[in-house]
């Protein structure tokens, strides 16, 4: 449904980006891991040992993520990751838009808003899958629901 300019500006974008935020220091924002868009699948259940092993190359600085929708933050040996979550379509108790603000501290953060509407301007539109994804913005898969899903996708037990 994109076309072809907003699939090249889409495809311009960098794998990662590091910001300095005042207060946290530098911080790199990326889609799922510091070398790959896909990889690590990461959630609120993953041990440790895999979080170390996805942070070794970040020398320190704070990991900020979205891949897995869910919000967490995760503080290990070599570092801390952070998940914003997401405004769209968050894996979460409750719905809501969940997002961090970054500076001089570091606060996950839910907004509500009017659901039952948001869903059903989705349906007006020509999405694919937009009865269901209406249906998520009301009521979306929860965060133990989802992290079943991506640690059993990871090749990972759950629970342990």
């Amino acid at each position: 449904m994109l076309s072809r300019a907003h699939r090249d500006f889409l495809t311009s974008f960098e794998a990662s980006v590091e910001v300095e935020v005042e207060g946290l220091g530098p911080v790199v924002c990326c889609h799922a891991g510091l070398d790959s868009d896909e990889v690590p699948i990461i959630t609120p259940g993953t041990p440790d040992e895999v979080i170390v092993e996805a942070l070794s190359s970040a020398r320190g600085r704070l990991v900020v993520a979205g891949h897995t929708h869910m919000q967490f933050d995760r503080r290990v040996a070599n570092g801390r990751m952070v998940n914003a979550g997401s405004v769209g379509k968050p894996y979460a108790d409750r719905p809501g838009a969940y997002w961090a603000l970054l500076g001089p501290e570091l606060e996950l953060r839910r907004t509500a808003y009017d659901f039952e509407a948001a869903a059903e301007a989705i349906r007006r539109t020509a999405i694919p899958q937009r009865e269901e994804w209406a249906a998520e913005v009301v009521r979306p898969a929860t965060a133990e629901e989802a992290i079943s899903v991506f640690e059993k996708m990871a090749g990972r037990d759950y629970p342990r």
